[in-house]
């Protein structure tokens, strides 16, 4: 083999490995991502983990006198907000280990919320492209 073969690919090597481990510590670290989202008037909070999970429910005094499909709307909407947060989070967590080049291409697949769409990495053959 030749020798700037060899360098190269030694080079290459090196490179995978680094961001190898970037990606493992920022998995690790994107595991105990946890958030936290509130109403616009602070009546209800809630925290997520790192999968968007509802982990806990805070209900102000105020709250409790809401009628419960508003009281429940809230909540699902302070969760919406917080699982948004996770992804923000995670997002930027990965980041650094994620090449230019791929990075572009996963902006160009987001929906309007920044969350990876299935449906336009993975179009249906048989189906016109969304716009």
């Amino acid at each position: 083999m030749r020798p700037e073969w060899r360098e190269h690919i030694a080079e290459l090597t090196e490179q995978f490995a680094q961001a190898r481990s970037g990606l493992l510590d920022a998995q690790r670290r994107a595991a105990e991502l946890t958030a936290t989202a509130r109403d616009a008037e602070g009546r209800i909070g809630v925290t997520v983990d790192h999968q968007g999970r509802l982990t806990a429910v805070d209900l102000e005094p105020a709250a409790t006198g809401l009628p419960a499909a508003e009281l429940g709307a809230l909540i699902v909407a302070a969760s919406r907000a917080a699982a948004a947060k996770i992804d923000t989070q995670r997002a930027e967590l990965i980041a650094p280990s994620v090449p230019d080049e791929v990075r572009e291409r996963l902006d160009a697949v987001r929906d309007e919320h920044g969350r990876l769409d299935l449906a336009r990495m993975f179009p249906d053959p048989y189906q016109e492209p969304r716009r």
